[in-house]
């Protein structure tokens, strides 16, 4: 296209080199004065594409509409149907950001193989219909001989026998609980087992039995090693078997965190030993519907639950022969009696040393907390009951032969204590002390303090100091004519009063009690009319 001014000093020229050929048109002096060279009425000659051009108006009006319009070119539009069909599409894909492809193809982390059982010469399926034992157990195999990690990425992976653990230092990751399900379709296999293993890792994933027989979901036992040392269990789910989710001889150093043992036949949790399990962690734990007990602890010694949970199970947590072992806000609901359990939420047999601190418990439908048998040094701390079913016989028993220590609790049903009981803070404040409470400085007390034993000083110089003032139990008051009435509230029909001579004045005689009036005052009288001695009195009030 080119623009022709004519009549002016310059002749200005805008050359299209590419493209159509378009009309010329003329100005001159500020006007169109033609368009392809012819002059006179204009209007029918400035056309493009059959679009009337009024010279000048019709320019300025097109160049208007196209700056207000929203899309004058129909990009937008067109982008939005672009960027809706790639939202679409990205939605719809089974693996849009590559994760998983890149998930299931890794061979390293770091410098840490990972063995992927999907992948060949495994080639395991996860489909919930091929049995995948062969496949699994090889890549276990493989990890033995090359220290890598099995790594089961999603899926169903049937088994029809126990997958063995037949080395140490072995880890096993899934994709998750519920994501990598291993599932075990024979009633009398395990699921995972081994014996006199050493660092054994299970994380992200679910180990689901099929709801009858013998089998238990990890089985880690001893044959001649002493202890399982070094388990690591993570983020894992174990269901449905028919005798225990977890058990393991003598773990020490272990660690359990977000474990889900749920609906097996026999305990949640059997940890136990013929000498002792140290050192284990339980942390955020929760063991639901099991047919005996959520947490089966057999000789576990300085270890802690924090944070953990136990529902509908025959017993909640049942500690036997344990030693300072420390539950800490932990809770148990709705435990009933089944299987030969009876109920209990938390039962601790022949122990010593075990602490529940700031645990609860909700729907206790028998006992609560139950010190059984014998043992000694519990200290039940911070306990609540939240609700009872039915007729709960107790909130805490205590047997005899057993001695505890129980602070501030909160409960409706009342506690059977039988043993040897320390309570601070029970009922009101009190403190009550079974035998002798030994005390280096002073004892102060704004309430009784009561005592089924003697009060005994066992230092020389040290005794009872009471205090003496208005209505007080102790005192002195001075005769006049051998007489004087003390006021005091502390005086009852019953009370014993003791008078000796504190300081001789006048003629002394020998002292009595007079008259009282309970609840008022009491009289001293001497023998002597004369007298006018100080008299030191003590009201002690027979218990």
């Amino acid at each position: 296209m080119r623009i022709q001014v004519t009549g002016e000093a310059l002749t200005d020229e805008i050359n299209v080199t590419t493209g159509q050929q378009t009309r010329i048109v003329e100005v001159s002096a500020g006007l169109v004065s033609s368009v392809n060279g012819e002059t006179g009425d204009i209007t029918g000659l400035a056309r493009e594409d059959d679009v009337p051009v009024l010279a000048g108006e019709a320019a300025s009006a097109a160049v208007a509409e196209h700056v207000a319009a929203v899309d004058p070119h129909g990009d937008r539009a067109a982008a939005a149907d672009d960027a809706t069909a790639k939202v679409a599409a990205h939605v719809a894909a089974a693996d849009p950001h590559g994760d998983r492809a890149y998930a299931d193809s890794l061979v390293q982390v770091g410098v840490t193989d990972w063995i992927n059982v999907r992948k060949a010469p495994y080639s395991a399926t996860g489909d919930g219909t091929a049995d995948d034992t062969a496949a699994i157990q090889a890549a276990i195999n493989a990890a033995v001989a090359t220290g890598s990690v099995v790594y089961i990425p999603a899926g169903t992976y049937r088994l029809t026998a126990a997958l063995t653990l037949s080395a140490d230092n072995i880890r096993i990751q899934g994709a998750g609980p519920g994501a990598t399900v291993l599932e075990q379709s024979s009633t009398t296999a395990n699921g995972i087992t081994g014996t006199d293993r050493i660092r054994i890792s299970l994380s992200d994933l679910t180990l689901s039995g099929p709801g009858t027989g013998t089998g238990t979901g990890l089985k880690l036992g001893l044959a001649a090693a002493e202890a399982t040392p070094y388990v690591r269990l993570d983020n894992v789910t174990v269901a449905t078997w028919g005798l225990d989710g977890i058990d393991i001889d003598t773990p020490i150093v272990s660690t359990f965190t977000s474990v889900i043992p749920v609906s097996n036949g026999r305990h949640g949790f059997n940890i136990h030993s013929t000498g002792s399990s140290t050192s284990c962690a339980f942390v955020a734990c929760y063991a639901n519907n099991n047919g005996q007990a959520g947490y089966n602890l057999l000789r576990l010694f300085y270890s802690n639950l924090s944070g953990c949970a136990a529902d509908s199970n025959g017993c909640g947590y049942l500690l036997t022969n344990c030693s300072a072992v420390t539950l800490t806000g932990c809770g148990a609901e709705a435990t009933v009696a089944k299987n030969g359990q009876d109920g209990t939420a938390y039962k601790i047999v022949s122990s010593e040393g075990v602490s529940l601190s700031g645990c609860s418990v909700s729907n206790n439908a028998t006992t609560a907390i139950w010190l059984a048998t014998a043992g000694a040094a519990h200290l039940i701390h911070g306990c609540i009951e939240q609700s009872t079913a039915g007729t709960p016989t107790a909130f805490v028993r205590v047997d005899p032969g057993v001695s505890a220590t129980l602070m501030s609790h909160a409960h409706t049903t009342p506690n059977v204590l039988q043993g040897t009981v320390t309570q601070i803070g029970q009922g009101g404040g009190q403190l009550t002390v079974p035998g002798y409470l030994y005390v280096d400085s002073s004892i102060e007390t704004s309430s009784n303090m009561l005592a089924s034993g003697d009060l005994v000083a066992l230092t020389a110089g040290r005794g009872l100091n009471i205090a003496e003032g208005t209505n007080a139990r102790m005192g002195t008051a001075t005769l006049a004519a051998g007489t004087r009435v003390v006021t005091t509230t502390a005086v009852t029909d019953g009370s014993r009063i003791f008078l000796t001579c504190q300081t001789p004045a006048g003629t002394p005689g020998w002292l009595r009690v007079s008259a009282r009036t309970a609840g008022t005052s009491f009289t001293i009288t001497s023998s002597s009319t004369t007298d006018t001695s100080t008299v030191a009195w003590l009201i002690v009030q027979p218990a």
